[in-house]
């Protein structure tokens, strides 16, 4: 509704000229691909908009210089690009483990699987985990439909 109200008032302030040649200019968010629009419903069957947002970058590098496909951080999920399903459903139990648990909780899981699994850190716990889940999920989404 705001933009339709500036939008009147540029064309009330501008010649039909200077108005059709600021019309044609490119919108100042680029649209969303279909892979985007997926991506974002996606997450939204996990989340309302108020509390994780969505973001698109066309790389995603991470402090270590590893490219990454996703990432959670801070009630935002980035994906690089077109996210797979199978990258959507990972960063969304990132984000679930983030928001549900407290610290000592999360440590505790993060112990346990790590022991369990064998696996040299508590961060290689957690995708572990991130990876079952999204795994999971394709799994039941290829039995139901």
């Amino acid at each position: 509704m705001r933009s339709n109200h500036i939008s009147k008032v540029v064309v009330q302030t501008l010649s039909e000229k200077e108005y059709w040649k600021v019309s044609w200019k490119k919108p100042a968010r680029p649209l969303l691909t279909s892979a985007q629009k997926e991506a974002q419903a996606r997450v939204q069957r996990y989340f309302r908009n108020e509390e994780i947002g969505t973001k698109f970058v066309k790389n995603i590098t991470t402090e270590d210089g590893y490219k990454v496909l996703g990432m959670y951080k801070d009630k935002l999920i980035t994906f690089a690009k077109n996210p797979s399903k199978n990258t959507i459903d990972h960063e969304a139990f990132h984000t679930y483990f983030d928001i549900a648990l407290g610290k000592q909780e999360k440590n505790s899981f993060l112990g346990l699987v790590q022991k369990r699994q064998n696996l040299a850190s508590k961060i290689d716990a957690e995708e572990w985990m991130a990876d079952t889940f999204a795994d999971f999920v394709a799994g039941r989404e290829a039995q139901t439909g």
